[in-house]
């Protein structure tokens, strides 16, 4: 298999980070919204200053606040989502699995 091949079909799954500074493994939250669905793409972020949202959450353990999660600042390629592990309304932890993407194969003109 070609090297242009296996870099194509490189995926990532990405999992929850911490959502507020003092959140450990048993905290839960709630997928609120996801702001990309399958099948799009995830432009790499242009301004880390200014990372655009990935999805929000519930976080009961943070006052009941709604919390913001940006795209990751190092996607630094173009990533299609191909399954949103966690949809809207589950119940998730610090480390789980949340969506997956894969590596979009630049375009050629």
């Amino acid at each position: 298999m070609s090297k242009i091949r296996k870099t194509i079909r490189k995926k990532k799954v990405l999992k929850l980070p911490m959502c507020f500074p003092t959140m450990t493994k048993p905290d839960r939250v709630t997928v609120r919204e996801w702001y990309v669905k399958e099948g799009d793409i995830i432009e790499p972020p242009t301004d880390i200053e200014h990372l655009p949202p990935l999805l929000d959450v519930d976080a009961p353990y943070a006052g009941g606040s709604e919390i913001e999660i940006p795209v990751p600042e190092f996607l630094r390629r173009r990533y299609r989502v191909i399954k949103i592990l966690k949809p809207a309304q589950s119940t998730v932890q610090l480390g789980d699995r949340i969506i997956t993407l894969q590596l979009v194969k630049n375009d050629v003109a």
